[in-house]
């Protein structure tokens, strides 16, 4: 009986093995440069970059030109 349990047990402890989950890796760098719309989204991306970029600068020349106003009313 002892024995029978004892074997028993080693054959289950061998399927859960069998059936362990299976890993994979892949090159998601490569897999993104070779589709069409990643490329699109980077230049929809660059363009939206560089029309806030240029919003900003003309934030900070606003932002300037109201502070001297304000420091030379202000004397």
């Amino acid at each position: 009986m002892k024995h029978t349990l004892v074997l028993f047990m080693l054959s289950a402890v061998m399927a859960f093995n069998v059936s362990a989950q299976k890993l994979g890796y892949i090159n998601t760098q490569e897999l993104l440069s070779n589709m069409s719309e990643m490329k699109l989204a980077d230049n929809q991306v660059q363009a939206l970059q560089n029309d806030l970029v240029a919003k900003g600068e003309e934030m900070v020349i606003k932002f300037e030109a109201d502070y001297k106003a304000y420091m030379t009313r202000s004397q």
